[in-house]
């Protein structure tokens, strides 16, 4: 037996995990949107570093973690072969004849994110749906005319073939790059309140003086965590609406949205700093 596509991973979910992880993820950005719009109205009084960090813990990292959890277990690998599938993972181990496979149905909606179910010869649905990052493996999985033009799977294509973030460009994108609005808010806290930029530090200490600096970092990254949310949350919209209205170009669209997004949220953060230092 050849096999024509080897160890692409893949989630394997039962109906209820997937809704779980749907519902995780969903809570994730509604979270990520509150403390937005509690940022703005909030201003008397004002949502202070101890309220925003327990905000955004509880409505931000904790439905994050526990779909990431899930998505973990759930995870597995699959091997397309000349006459079957094969699924073997944490929690399955299946094997299903190419045969057997009526139609590939994609996702309506990509939550928890792209994926599709399969509909088998017998009229009934394969047991567990599958979220891949990587939907091109179904061509081989259709070869025999079962996978149709889906707007979902345009989105998911187009997803795919953007270049995929690790941990680090995260930690870039975040962590690093906050310390260029919090050292200039730092240095502007430190002037009006101590009278130059190290008078905490000669007047509390060094203790004193990296605690608000480290309020000052931590508050900026999640400052801009929230940022980059709402200009994931446009793409995405914006990604999916072209996905079902201009299927064709899906991957143009993905392509200019992401651009724009990243020039919006890197050009974005020095000139909303900016603003704060206008005279109004």
């Amino acid at each position: 037996m050849t096999t024509t596509s080897n160890n692409s991973p893949v989630v394997v979910y039962t109906s209820l995990w997937r809704v779980v992880v749907a519902l995780l993820q969903i809570a994730t950005s509604a979270g990520l949107m509150f403390i937005v719009v509690a940022l703005i109205s909030f201003t008397d009084p004002p949502v202070t570093p101890p309220i925003l960090y327990r905000m955004f813990a509880i409505l931000v990292v904790l439905p994050f973690l526990g779909a990431s959890i899930v998505r973990r277990t759930c995870s597995a690998i699959v091997n397309v072969h000349d006459e079957d599938i094969v699924l073997r993972g944490k929690a399955v181990d299946i094997r299903i004849r190419l045969d057997a496979i009526e139609r590939v149905v994609a996702w309506t909606l990509p939550l928890p994110g792209p994926g599709f179910s399969l509909r088998l010869s017998s009229g009934k649905f394969f047991a567990y749906g599958l979220q891949l990052d990587e939907p091109r493996i179904l061509q081989r999985i259709g070869a025999r005319g079962a996978l149709p033009q889906q707007p979902a799977l345009a989105y998911a294509d187009a997803k795919a073939q953007r270049q995929r973030r690790r941990w680090y460009h995260h930690l870039g994108r975040y962590a690093a790059f906050a310390l260029l609005p919090a050292s200039v808010l730092f240095y502007t806290h430190q002037n009006i309140a101590y009278g130059g930029l190290f008078g905490e530090y000669y007047q509390l200490g060094l203790r004193a003086y990296l605690t608000t600096l480290a309020i000052y970092w931590s508050t900026l990254i999640i400052y801009l965590v929230l940022y980059g949310g709402v200009w994931r949350a446009a793409v995405e919209v914006a990604c999916l609406s072209a996905a079902w209205l201009a299927t064709s170009h899906s991957n143009d669209v993905r392509r200019i949205a992401e651009r724009l997004a990243q020039i919006g949220y890197y050009a974005g953060v020095p000139l909303l700093l900016g603003l704060r230092y206008l005279p109004w």
